[in-house]
């Protein structure tokens, strides 16, 4: 993506001059404004026919587009050392066939190559990007000659270095790409463990797309050639191709997931659906071998990308959409770089090294803000999954724990607290059907919420589970109880609280309460026994009169458990 927004926009003008002055006091030079061309469509110039052509002269950088044509620069040095070596480089990592052509001191011409199609060992100095040594006699001019051939956009950027200067410039290059890529990696490596430990979908998304950025930022800067497969010539041809596409779809995959686009902006979705699908496409175009075609057309799909993806972005912060204001900012800082990289290059900003990899700089934030982004969106899903837990799990009218909710909180209670004991009170309102009878339900409604109230009023401590089982059956669970006698004081006051009246706008209501005590493990190894024997205990209780409580004892489990077969 990033490839395509700079190379779009390289070329600019520059005065022509015939020779270019190497001063060994300044850090680096330009070709451009010194350089002639000669085109050679069908590549069948040998160097001493060239030698006897006429160049036109090329104002700005060598800029071609994309051509089949063989091209020859040609250009004038003198240097102004009398021992300092020179070094030049071509700043552009995806040429495919570069020879350069150097006079000798008898008047011979010594042939270099390098490009894509040689192994990495084979380069002239084994660097990132392609680098020749050059052998200029002091004070006197030199004519140089560059064939190059290529199927991937024909840029070649020219700049000469004394071999001091090459050094310095790439010691603090590697300082500063191995810092980008550090951290990359570091936050890959990061958001690995957390999806290993949280299996969260959103994890997996990112992890493609920071592994695609980081591969892309490899591929531009010359790196994964010469680190990942120095040896293989094919991949390193169709890399241009296959790298960008997986980059297109890993980060459109992860918009889409990221920003929910399937649901909240399906037109828009369906432009990223078609940029995996041009992608996928141009993948196959370049493995059935139309390479040029295909490396073309990433052009094309990479700007579709590019503005589709802007688009949604600022869409979504326009509706506000949780996190979007985050994601969009991570996009902004790769185009910033891509606009500094691009006035280095047209000599509007110094060819300082921040400003030649502006660019990595802008990808290396951008994959920090996602991680950023990805922590506060998961954050968020958690809060929108934890509070539509505690809705689906609460009784609407009384707020306490409804069925699903005291089953999930006490069976997690019993894996955590292994063998640990605890009191079960199964509560029966007494006398609640007269109050909906007499005073409507309203009242009955008010009257159950005042019982949630009493009963959270009766909590010994945070741990303790109230739930509203049934219409007017509630039932407390207390963690840490074995007795029957601490179980049966929290009860008879819970009796005692209950047998208060009850002020309603429709009048005062008077209830009681039947409760049901079972211990565990004593009274049962599993919450539907303790239920079951709670629930016997209860309607003892009602049966001798109600309004008080009972707990359950092995004889009327025995009656229990005959009963219920």
């Amino acid at each position: 993506m990033f490839r395509i927004f700079i190379l779009l926009l390289m070329g600019y003008a520059l005065a022509n001059a015939n020779t270019l002055i190497l001063d060994p006091e300044k850090q680096t030079h330009q070709a451009n404004g010194y350089l002639e061309v000669l085109h050679d469509p069908k590549g069948t110039l040998n160097f001493p026919d060239v030698m006897q052509h006429s160049f036109e002269s090329l104002k700005g950088e060598a800029s071609f587009g994309f051509t089949t044509d063989t091209i020859w620069l040609r250009f004038n040095l003198r240097t102004l050392a009398t021992t300092q070596p020179w070094l030049l480089e071509i700043a552009l990592s995806s040429l495919d066939d570069i020879e350069l052509y150097t006079p000798q001191k008898d008047g011979n011409y010594t042939k270099q190559h390098s490009g894509d199609h040689y192994r990495f060992e084979e380069r002239p100095v084994r660097h990132r990007l392609f680098v020749f040594p050059l052998e200029l006699a002091a004070q006197e001019e030199t004519t140089i000659y560059l064939r190059i051939q290529t199927l991937d956009s024909f840029v070649v950027p020219i700049r000469f270095w004394t071999r001091s200067q090459f050094e310095l410039r790439q010691q603090n290059e590697y300082l500063l790409l191995g810092i980008s890529y550090g951290i990359m990696i570091a936050m890959l490596i990061y958001n690995l463990f957390l999806w290993l430990v949280l299996r969260e979908r959103l994890y997996v998304y990112y992890l493609f797309s920071s592994l695609a950025l980081l591969l892309v930022s490899a591929e531009l800067n010359g790196h994964a050639f010469e680190f990942l497969w120095p040896n293989n010539l094919w991949m390193a041809d169709n890399q241009h191709v296959l790298i960008p596409a997986f980059h297109f779809i890993a980060l459109t995959l992860w918009v889409r997931v990221f920003l929910q686009t399937k649901k909240r902006m399906p037109r828009l979705d369906w432009a990223l659906l078609g940029i995996i699908i041009a992608s996928l496409l141009l993948v196959g175009i370049d493995l059935a071998g139309s390479y040029p075609l295909a490396n073309q057309l990433i052009f094309i799909v990479g700007l579709a990308m590019i503005f589709s993806i802007l688009i949604i972005s600022i869409r979504s912060v326009v509706v506000k959409y949780p996190s979007s204001n985050i994601f969009l900012l991570a996009q902004i800082f790769p185009l910033i770089g891509g606009v500094f990289t691009v006035l280095r290059a047209m000599g509007i900003i110094d060819d300082l090294l921040t400003a030649e990899h502006a660019l990595q700089i802008g990808i290396t934030i951008e994959v920090l803000i996602f991680s950023l982004a990805l922590a506060r969106r998961i954050r968020l899903l958690n809060e929108e999954k934890q509070q539509a837990r505690i809705e689906a799990e609460s009784d609407f009218l009384t707020g306490l724990y409804n069925r699903t909710g005291f089953f999930r909180q006490t069976r997690e209670m019993m894996e955590m607290q292994s063998r640990s004991p605890f009191a079960l009170l199964l509560i029966d309102l007494d006398k609640f059907k007269f109050v909906n009878d007499q005073l409507g339900h309203a009242a009955g409604d008010s009257v159950l919420c005042d019982v949630a109230g009493r009963l959270r009023s009766q909590l010994r401590m945070s741990s303790d589970i109230i739930c509203r089982y049934g219409g007017d059956e509630f039932v407390v669970v207390l963690p840490g109880i074995e007795s029957v006698n601490v179980a049966g004081e929290v009860a008879q006051k819970i009796v005692d609280v209950l047998n208060l009246p009850f002020e309603t706008v429709l009048g005062r209501a008077n209830i009681s309460a039947s409760i049901g005590v079972a211990l565990y493990p004593h009274n049962g190894q599993t919450l539907d026994t303790l239920l079951q024997h709670a629930d016997a205990s209860m309607y003892l209780v009602k049966n001798n009169g109600a309004n008080g409580w009972l707990c359950a004892s092995p004889e009327l489990i025995k009656s229990s458990n005959e009963a219920s077969k």
